[in-house]
């Protein structure tokens, strides 16, 4: 069972022992790693702002937006609260829930809606078909195997109801040049590329048997390089989302 500790507007969730495992290995190495570095509050702040991101977040949030009104709405890895900052006023949930890993980013969380719950993804604190919009924005991409997620996304979603998946695609141009530098010294800064990049089949193959994909696209644009550097040093790079909505087709198995 899940024990709740609320604080500061924060909901903690005590996982169960042994809850998270090698699976839970990231990008950083293990999950001490994970956790320092999402842990840092400085690094949290940029989050608060979009970046780079911005054009392809906006892009799916205009698709999404009759999804978004008046839904019951997960946003699983949630960070500082971007997401729901670039929706208009007038487009909002019935009722929303932020959650991430990271103290440090849900206490700079800038988003107007809803509880903010600190748990892991592997192990979502929610009784199945709570949700009608279940989503994930630029997260998966740390984690080397996202099926087992993906079974916890549908679980909780209720039925009819949609899983948004967005993250990097295998030929991002910025993280295709990050990882190439994983672990070099740039600046004075050690860079951290190795991250799992995917293509659209990748996520097909991920998905449960009850979620059916409905929408599928790669988001391509370009955007000037002195916003990245000093990773990438050409002018432009060419960034590449993979955008994925699957339904909820049938009760969970």
């Amino acid at each position: 069972s899940m024990i709740f500790i609320y604080n500061s507007h924060i909901i903690y969730s005590i996982l169960p022992p042994n809850s998270l495992k090698e699976k839970d290995v990231t990008f950083a190495g293990d999950l001490d790693k994970l956790h320092s570095h999402w842990m840092d509050e400085a690094r949290a702040r940029k989050f608060i702002k979009g970046g780079t991101r911005t054009p392809a977040v906006n892009h799916v949030l205009n698709h999404i937006s009759e999804s978004i009104k008046g839904s019951s709405w997960i946003d699983i890895a949630t960070g500082a609260g971007f997401i729901q900052s670039q929706i208009d006023s007038s487009i909002h949930p019935s009722f929303f829930v932020g959650l991430d890993l990271s103290e440090a980013m849900l206490r700079v969380h800038e988003s107007p809606y809803g509880e903010r719950i600190m748990a892991s993804l592997f192990k979502l604190p929610f009784r199945e078909n709570c949700f009608s919009l279940v989503s994930n924005f630029f997260c998966l991409s740390d984690y080397p195997q996202i099926k087992d997620v993906m079974i916890e996304f549908a679980r909780i979603c209720q039925l009819g109801g949609q899983v948004l998946h967005v993250d990097y695609g295998e030929d991002d141009g910025y993280w295709v040049v990050r990882k190439s530098l994983h672990d070099q010294i740039i600046d004075g800064r050690k860079i951290i590329g190795d991250i799992n990049l995917r293509n659209q089949d990748d996520i097909r193959s991920s998905l449960p048997k009850s979620l059916k994909e409905n929408h599928s696209e790669i988001i391509e644009y370009s955007i000037e390089a002195s916003k990245l550097k000093p990773v990438v040093n050409s002018e432009t790079v060419t960034r590449r989302i993979i955008f994925t909505i699957a339904i909820k087709i049938q009760a969970n198995n």
